[in-house]
């Protein structure tokens, strides 16, 4: 079965449902609506953004790219479905409201460790060092989501918004990391005539000090400001070399210049906010959240579409609408910190949950079939 045959279909696919409907169905919320949120709503909205919606992203990505980063297969199409459906129940438990509060946290918290582990076999048995930083982040990830259970189940309190903040910090771990590698090569290899200069260098210290972001929290809001500096200025100055300029008629190449200069962007946010100055906290996390990964996400998820089913990658009008909307719809959420409006975070939440509808129509076709290359058996 096509739909199957390769993590990135059903879980992009998952991915953008979900951004869609959750998105939307939170503008509503916000718009006065009278519809049922579970829990303090905010924290809710947090927490499935973090843990639903960028978990299935995150887990598409993943199971395909440690596919080619090992030359093994990752997963066949029935484990493929165990993990969409565990992806899948954890969502549900929290829609239902009736499910006993022990089981849905036991069955939302058994996807991410599954994955960690699915991750794990083929790197460890490649020994592909360089990549074996992906299980135990995703099983940090996976300790963060235990946390917010354990106050929804009354163990401890005060953790759960906490939790799923340094969550976000860990997506950008990610981002500046995989986003650092292939950013510049689909640049290099799109446009041979353009200069492109990786700085790997400057990378690794990045990647390496927005790893320590989320303990520098803990030590003192000036430490934290100053590792979020740094992380900043090194993802701006990498991306300087990148020729983002030279990217201005290729939609698929700078739709992922944009998400990486907004992750710049967000790292910097949160350096001023935390030395004092007039950013609210938000700011920088929505930026994270919204803005870089909706960007980036939305980039790499057609990328990846089209790419690994043997069609020429190029945007459409509609996908190029998509991304035009993914981008206004963040940047409004991060604006809307700033100046706090039930009507900015509507249009923020509209624009940006209709970025991943248009996905999830455009695409439909594309990862649910064949490639158009398939051979027929027989």
């Amino acid at each position: 079965m096509a739909f199957l045959s390769i993590g990135f279909r059903p879980f992009f696919l998952a991915a953008a449902l979900f951004a869609a409907v959750a998105t939307i169905y939170w503008a509503i919320c916000l718009a006065g609506a009278p519809v049922p949120v579970p829990g303090d709503p905010f924290l809710w909205h947090g927490r499935e953004m973090a843990f639903g919606f960028a978990s299935a992203l995150v887990a598409g990505f993943l199971l395909t790219a440690v596919g080619n980063w090992t030359g093994r297969r990752v997963a066949g199409p029935g484990l493929i479905a165990a993990l969409v459906l565990l992806w899948l129940a954890g969502r549900l438990v929290h829609a239902a409201g009736f499910v006993p509060p022990v089981l849905a946290a036991a069955v939302d918290l058994a996807f991410l460790p599954a994955l960690a582990v699915v991750l794990a076999i083929p790197l460890i048995r490649a020994g592909v060092a360089r990549n074996l930083f992906v299980p135990p982040l995703i099983l940090a990830w996976a300790a963060f989501n235990a946390a917010v259970h354990g106050e929804a189940l009354g163990l401890w309190s005060g953790v759960a918004r906490p939790a799923v903040e340094t969550v976000v910090w860990l997506l950008g771990v990610l981002m500046v990391l995989i986003g650092g590698r292939v950013i510049p090569f689909f640049t290099s290899r799109r446009l041979p005539h353009a200069t492109v200069v990786a700085r790997p260098r400057a990378g690794l210290a990045a990647a390496i000090v927005a790893v320590l972001v989320p303990a520098a929290l803990l030590v003192s809001e000036p430490a934290a400001a100053a590792a979020m500096a740094v992380v900043g200025v090194l993802v701006l100055f990498r991306l300087s070399g990148w020729g983002t300029k030279e990217t201005l008629g290729e939609p698929m190449l700078w739709v992922l210049h944009a998400g990486y200069a907004i992750l710049g962007l967000a790292y910097l946010l949160g350096a001023v906010h935390y030395l004092g100055g007039p950013v609210p906290p938000n700011a920088p996390l929505h930026a994270i959240a919204a803005g870089a990964l909706g960007t980036l996400g939305l980039g790499m998820m057609s990328r990846v579409a089209l790419g690994h089913t043997g069609r020429p990658i190029v945007a459409d009008r509609w996908v190029v609408t998509g991304f035009v909307l993914v981008i206004v719809g963040g940047l409004t959420r991060v604006a809307a910190a700033f100046w706090p409006s039930p009507d900015l975070w509507v249009v923020a939440g509209v624009l940006w949950g209709g970025a991943f509808a248009v996905y999830a129509v455009r695409y439909f076709g594309v990862v649910t079939r064949p490639r158009p290359d398939a051979v027929p058996l027989g």
